[in-house]
């Protein structure tokens, strides 16, 4: 594996370009969906609400 060095105050720092063994942290679909999901429901709950008043205080209520 080579290695990269960049010179640094006076120093060698090293770089690490290459392999990460690391595994990456990936959000599922079924994650996704249930936050998607979830904010369509309320967005949809809130323009209910919204479109309720509006109609009561235009009927005079």
């Amino acid at each position: 594996m080579p290695a990269h060095f960049t010179v640094f105050g006076a120093s060698f720092v090293r770089e690490a370009h290459g392999f990460n063994p690391a595994p990456r942290r990936k959000e599922s679909v079924a994650t996704w969906g249930f936050i998607l999901g979830s904010l369509m429901l309320a967005v949809a709950t809130v323009a209910g609400v919204t479109a309720s008043s509006l109609a009561a205080y235009a009927a005079g209520f």
